[in-house]
């Protein structure tokens, strides 16, 4: 299940996503990358500046450049409804994501707010897919201090293992 469902009345796409990235690509790593608990702020289940590696934020920019959206930022601008039909706001027009980010640093940056920027240090930085049968690439990083704004956290076996049973729920 998607934490933000998608419906034509708020996003289209204009081809078929066939390999990554994807938009199922975003929800994997937001909900199952263990690497993520080190860009966490405190106390909430937010993330904050997880650097996306700036040739996976270009791809996925050529990828979607021509699809539709009526919002910018994809956490706080649709109109949420409880039952999960969340809806385009009564005044927004839709744009191709190219009208609305302009470039893929525009789209890593704004489209879900302030959690993720595009990185230009590909030694350093996250990919949201990758070949499941390689080490993950994410393990590589180094991780942001607390002046930050992103908590530090030492993960453990354990943390992980939590998060796994987390996103089960």
């Amino acid at each position: 299940m998607l934490f933000y469902p998608f419906s034509p009345t708020h996003h289209t796409h204009t081809h078929t996503h066939t390999s990554p990235p994807s938009p199922q690509d975003e929800e994997c790593f937001y909900q199952c990358e263990p690497m993520l608990g080190h860009f966490q702020i405190e106390n909430t289940g937010y993330i904050s500046h997880v650097p996306v590696c700036a040739s996976y934020c270009d791809r996925w920019f050529q990828a979607c450049r021509s699809d539709f959206t009526c919002v910018e930022d994809w956490l706080a601008d649709f109109d949420f409804a409880e039952n999960g039909n969340n809806s385009c706001p009564a005044n927004s027009t839709c744009q191709t994501f190219e009208q609305v980010y302009g470039n893929a640093q525009g789209l890593c940056n704004r489209m879900w707010g302030n959690a993720f920027f595009y990185s230009t240090d590909e030694d350093n930085c996250t990919v949201m897919a990758f070949d499941n049968a390689m080490p993950n690439p994410n393990f590589q990083l180094t991780f942001p201090s607390e002046s930050s704004g992103a908590a530090h956290v030492v993960l453990t076996p354990w943390r992980v293992l939590q998060w796994l049973l987390l996103s089960l729920y």
